[in-house]
């Protein structure tokens, strides 16, 4: 491929001139180049042209790079709500893909971690499940199994019968008996701060404990929310990988509930625990700092002390 040409549609993408890129690549096929084409229909909120284009080049992105095509993939299956099945069975397609280095076997070993990383971002209708009895739907909740639990949690979310009936006091009892924290944990903790209940929880990380109340964790209205807020926007509209960008907020918002009130009050706190969710996700799924421009923009804006105690305190939480 001429490198004066990949050149010409690289800069123009991180120009931000997405529509230039792909009305001059539209007939070109080459990996390197799709993939930039796919990241300009994203960048655009044109979630389904992105999709049908990765449908249409999928072996050749597959065999051009697994890591770079099923981040993308994924993401959009995400960003696009299809059904869970969905997601699990592409999961198992790239876990059968031959052997291609150690750095692809590690990350696809992260694989499972992706849809639960963007729970946030799950929001099924209900055609999508099966039509659960209420008793069925509470078993699920106790489940040790992380997925079983987030599919129960979002059909009670979504599911107009199960809108009408009330599952906060069944899940409090489950969660004062469990007390230890682990992923299913905070789903189930998740549901009740959506659901505001005034309740304390004496929650075991490690060899620390933390005190949480869901409806003092829900402050989308004060000072620091909109510190948060606006650096997530901030993230979002310069973000240029948008998988990186896919890990990165949801974990800067479920984090966020450990820290507030007694952290993140300015600006240089926020950009600090930022920093330090780059860090943890980049060291998370193996990514090398020179392929963001965003981490390095974070580290800059930081206080390294700062961000040393919040990355410490993302490790006991995650």
């Amino acid at each position: 491929m001429n490198e004066e040409y990949l050149d010409k549609i690289t800069k123009l993408f991180a120009n931000g001139k997405y529509k230039e890129v792909i009305d001059n690549t539209q007939n070109d096929f080459n990996p390197e180049i799709v993939f930039l084409r796919m990241k300009s229909y994203i960048a655009l909120n044109e979630y389904e042209n992105a999709y049908n284009l990765y449908l249409l080049s999928r072996e050749q992105l597959e065999d051009y790079d697994l890591i770079k095509a099923g981040k993308l993939y994924i993401y959009l299956l995400i960003e696009l709500k299809k059904p869970l099945s969905l997601l699990i069975n592409e999961i198992e397609h790239f876990k059968c893909r031959p052997y291609v280095n150690q750095e692809t076997e590690e990350f696809l070993i992260t694989l499972d971690q992706f849809i639960l990383e963007l729970k946030d971002s799950l929001d099924y209708n209900s055609e999508n499940f099966i039509d659960y009895p209420v008793e069925e739907i509470l078993e699920m909740f106790k489940s040790k199994s992380a997925e079983i639990v987030l599919q129960a949690t979002n059909y009670a979310f979504t599911n107009e019968r199960f809108k009408q009936i009330d599952l906060t006091q069944n899940v409090i009892e489950i969660l004062n008996e469990k007390n230890d924290y682990d992923l299913t944990y905070w789903i189930l903790f998740e549901f009740l701060i959506w659901n505001q209940v005034d309740q304390n929880f004496l929650v075991k990380i490690g060899e620390n404990y933390f005190t949480l109340n869901p409806s003092k964790l829900l402050y989308k209205k004060n000072v620091q929310a909109q510190l948060i807020n606006e650096k997530v926007e901030f993230i979002q509209n310069h973000e240029k990988d948008m998988t990186i960008m896919g890990y990165v907020v949801p974990i800067i918002d479920q984090g966020s509930y450990f820290l507030a009130p007694d952290y993140l009050s300015n600006e240089d706190e926020v950009n600090s625990y930022i920093f330090a969710v780059y860090r943890y996700v980049f060291k998370l799924f193996n990514i090398t700092e020179n392929e963001d421009t965003l981490f390095e923009y974070f580290k800059i804006h930081s206080n390294k002390n700062k961000s040393d105690k919040y990355y410490k305190i993302l490790l006991l939480v995650r």
